[in-house]
């Protein structure tokens, strides 16, 4: 719940942030949360595996890209930021849950996703094989020595 909550406050304070690194960074926290809460209601860390390093790879062509466009942009805090981070953050310590038992949600959780882990493992290798032949075709299409997103005439 803690997570969930940690997770709502990032993606609220993403819609003030101005500066492309720091999206980024916000981005990359966020998936890291939801991996470590994909990987708590499956059992299984496979797909959060999956998904960080799928992000990582995206956010690498982003963050070689916008350094290349704007490589000496200052970062500048915001005020507004900062307040709402402190609000929300404290709002999220003081928050009073009425008591329920979290294993009956959990495992309700868990049957949405125990149909893509069943026993052949169709859906699973299917991703598997598509996110392999995406990277091998991405690697074919991009030149080393004419850096990235340039143009060929």
């Amino acid at each position: 719940m803690y997570l969930m909550n940690l997770s709502l406050i990032m993606s609220m304070g993403f819609v003030l942030l101005v500066n492309p690194m720091s999206m980024g960074f916000v981005l990359l926290v966020q998936t890291i949360m939801i991996a470590i809460m994909i990987g708590w209601m499956n059992s299984n860390f496979f797909m959060s595996y999956i998904l960080i390093i799928s992000i990582f790879s995206g956010m690498l062509v982003l963050f070689m890209y916008m350094s290349s466009v704007a490589s000496n942009e200052k970062f500048q805090s915001s005020l507004k930021f900062v307040f709402m981070f402190f609000l929300l953050f404290n709002m999220m310590k003081f928050n009073v849950n009425p008591p329920f038992n979290d294993s009956i949600m959990l495992n309700e959780m868990n049957m949405g996703m125990s149909n893509l882990f069943n026993d052949d493992y169709m859906m699973m290798l299917f991703l598997v094989t598509y996110l392999f032949f995406t990277m091998i075709i991405v690697s074919f299409i991009v030149n080393i020595w004419e850096g990235p997103l340039r143009m060929k005439n």
